[in-house]
């Protein structure tokens, strides 16, 4: 996710899971968390998609989405923990692609297999929240505009009344402000929902 340090707006904040921050922290950022909606103000500010991403030179070798069947595929382990899992075979039914020899380079960690997609070295199915600024300073490039969106949302809470806390509006504006460049890939794609889409194991 892009990020900018704000050490103004830091204090306070948790660092681990809000369940166990309630009553410590004013603000903590997390997935899904609809059991304590009754307690805390929830507000959506980044949803989570995928779609493949690769370095511009893999790009203008392979222009359509068909030239993946004979791509060096790398797979990361955190997206197959979304909801719904997310892979490689999921993304090709999407795209209406037949399936193929799904063998690659596995990434048990999302950093490392964004590093081999950056050296060239295949393409990832790549999670726009991570992605997004290396996509928009051009080190990527996402060339099919078709991705996979997820039930996983980024979200702030905050205990319901302490919303309006200058404090917490303040960071809440600032988030929004550091994940715009999200926003700005998301009105060039179709996105169709992963749960959508038939699963085959990859």
């Amino acid at each position: 996710m892009p990020h900018q340090a704000k050490p103004d707006l830091a204090k306070g904040l948790p660092t681990g899971r809000m369940g166990g921050a309630i009553g410590i922290a004013d603000a903590g950022i997390t997935g899904n968390f609809d059991h304590l909606a009754t307690l805390l103000v929830d507000a959506v500010f980044l949803d989570e998609w995928v779609t493949p991403m690769m370095t511009p030179g893999l790009a203008e070798r392979m222009p359509a989405p068909a030239d993946l069947a004979q791509a060096q595929l790398l797979h990361q382990d955190d997206i197959r923990f979304l909801d719904p899992p997310c892979d490689w075979p999921a993304w090709f039914n999407a795209a209406g692609l037949p399936p193929r020899d799904w063998t690659g380079q596995r990434f048990s960690q999302a950093d490392h297999a964004l590093d081999a997609a950056l050296s060239g070295a295949g393409v990832i199915l790549g999670r726009i929240s991570l992605a997004a600024r290396l996509l928009s300073e051009g080190r990527l490039v996402a060339p099919y505009l078709l991705g996979l969106r997820t039930e996983a949302h980024y979200r702030i809470l905050c205990v319901k009344g302490s919303e309006t806390r200058p404090h917490i509006a303040a960071f809440r504006s600032w988030l929004r402000d550091q994940t715009a460049v999200v926003s700005e890939h998301d009105r060039h794609f179709e996105l169709i929902k992963a749960g959508n889409v038939p699963r085959s194991a990859g």
